[in-house]
């Protein structure tokens, strides 16, 4: 049996308040809201939170909403990020206004709304993958939502079995398919 559900959480400085079965986090001008499912209680005493479980059939949900919970903010004190390459020739990203501008091979732009809580950086580093272009950097403290604008932007252009052009998780090794040339057995 987990015991992480019954684990404080420190959140000294943070602002933290309860409402109609929501708990909302802040700091700064950022908040972020999570869901109390029905028979949990939060807990406020002394800088820590607590979950606590009022009856059986919620203590399954303790140790998931108090993860979430720490998540989020761990989330404040040193944000979340995930990186991303953008790879092909000719694909291209610019960010104005809150938007990320695509230029990934479509006979249009694709224009992505960055939602509130997430920004990204674009950086041109040193890889070594054939056609890589440049890496986005997604940030911020919502982890869900981080995650969530990470896979959105690869669905914008999947990466190519055989070549690797679209948009792909960075340091994640890509097996690459031979293509005809390459497989055994062929015609001879």
């Amino acid at each position: 049996m987990s015991r992480i559900g019954n684990r404080p959480i420190q959140v000294s400085d943070l602002s933290v308040k309860v409402e109609n079965n929501t708990l909302i986090i802040g700091k700064d001008k950022t908040f972020v809201e999570l869901r109390i499912n029905e028979g949990l209680k939060i807990d406020i005493s002394d800088g820590y939170l607590n979950v606590v479980s009022t009856n059986k059939s919620s203590h399954q949900y303790q140790g998931l909403l108090r993860t979430l919970i720490n998540n989020t903010v761990s989330g404040f004190k040193s944000s979340f990020s995930i990186d991303l390459d953008l790879v092909g020739v000719g694909y291209k990203v610019e960010k104005k206004d809150g938007k990320l501008i695509f230029s990934l091979g479509y006979s249009h732009p694709v224009e992505y709304l960055l939602p509130d809580g997430i920004d990204c950086t674009i950086e041109k580093a040193q890889k070594q993958i054939q056609q890589y272009q440049t890496t986005l950097t997604i940030k911020g403290a919502d982890k869900e939502k981080v995650g969530q604008v990470a896979a959105n932007l690869v669905n914008l252009r999947v990466p190519d079995a055989y070549k690797g052009k679209g948009i792909r998780y960075s340091g994640r090794p890509m097996l690459l398919k031979p293509g005809k040339s390459g497989a055994k057995g062929g015609k001879k």
